[in-house]
């Protein structure tokens, strides 16, 4: 089995990607099985948002001590690979925003938990949602 692991900045986490990238290697996440985080929900935000670009791809979060993470699963070195098999699957719905700004400009943005938009002081935003094609009043 192919893992790649990808941590939180923090020492803690670092600690940990040692650990697991010892025990259990490390591949790009290109050519692995499952991408493996090593934090809380941020880091794994960035591995799912890294995902969005590769085929199908599982990832599994693992919360270390001290962060927060409302979606990740508890950290533990040993028994990982079992644990990566018998994990349920779930289906993240990926968020689209077709950004159109001043002068006809216009970008795709996608996410996985929210989109948020800014507005500078004294500027105006017209927004028009829709969800599946449907508008929302």
């Amino acid at each position: 089995m192919k893992i790649a692991f990808r941590a939180s900045p923090k020492p803690g986490a670092q600690g940990a990607l040692k650990e697991l990238s010892g025990r259990y290697g490390q591949t790009p996440a290109a050519e692995a099985d499952f991408i493996v985080t090593i934090g809380g929900d941020g880091t794994a935000l960035e591995a799912l948002h890294e995902a969005l670009t590769m085929p199908a791809k599982p990832v599994f979060a693992m919360r270390t001590d001290g962060s927060v993470g409302s979606f990740c699963n508890s950290f533990r070195t040993h028994d990982l690979t079992e644990r990566l098999h018998a994990a349920s699957r779930v289906q993240l719905p990926v968020l689209q925003a077709e950004i159109e700004q001043a002068g006809g400009r216009s970008q795709v943005l996608f996410a996985i938990n929210e989109i948020v938009l800014n507005r500078q002081v004294f500027q105006q935003a017209k927004l028009k949602v829709a969800v599946d094609g449907e508008g929302i009043r």
